[in-house]
């Protein structure tokens, strides 16, 4: 119990995080059926279509993810300031390493190896990845520095 109450900061942290992951998760899965639907019934790349879908839900999911970590998550404090560019950046950076390049691994060995559904493969993806973003994005993404500290400095 005094685990808790002593990092109580950082698990309601890590819930609003999970929140908007959540959020995040159902808009980019949208994108992702949407795009595999489409693809799908035009008959466009059926040996690789899940792989263009798994983009959609990238960029869009890490769009919204973004958007709503900053807002309700990694909120800066007063004094501090964070380069809004420089955090939407670091975040497609870090997705892309994450998410984005290792849901494609994961995807690959979940479909074309292991015979898992196409539709059902990047939910079990996000198991793995989601946590290991929440990391990223506390520690770099959204690090925020102090006003005075950064004066202090010049």
């Amino acid at each position: 119990m005094e685990i808790i109450m002593k990092h109580k900061g950082l698990i309601f942290q890590f819930l609003r995080f999970a929140i908007v992951g959540t959020t995040s998760i159902i808009v980019g899965y949208g994108a992702y059926a949407g795009t595999l639907n489409v693809l799908r019934f035009m008959h466009l790349l059926p040996d690789s279509d899940y792989f263009l879908a798994q983009v959609m839900m990238f960029v869009i999911s890490v769009g919204w993810s973004f958007i709503w970590n900053n807002k309700l998550v990694f909120r800066k404090q007063e004094g501090e300031k964070r380069n809004l560019w420089l955090a939407c950046v670091k975040t497609y950076a870090s997705y892309a390493l994450t998410s984005l390049l290792l849901s494609e691994i994961l995807l690959n060995l979940w479909v074309n190896v292991l015979g898992v559904n196409a539709y059902l493969a990047p939910i079990l993806s996000i198991l793995i990845t989601g946590p290991l973003n929440f990391l990223i994005q506390k520690f770099w993404a959204f690090r925020c520095y102090s006003v005075k500290r950064a004066e202090a400095q010049l």
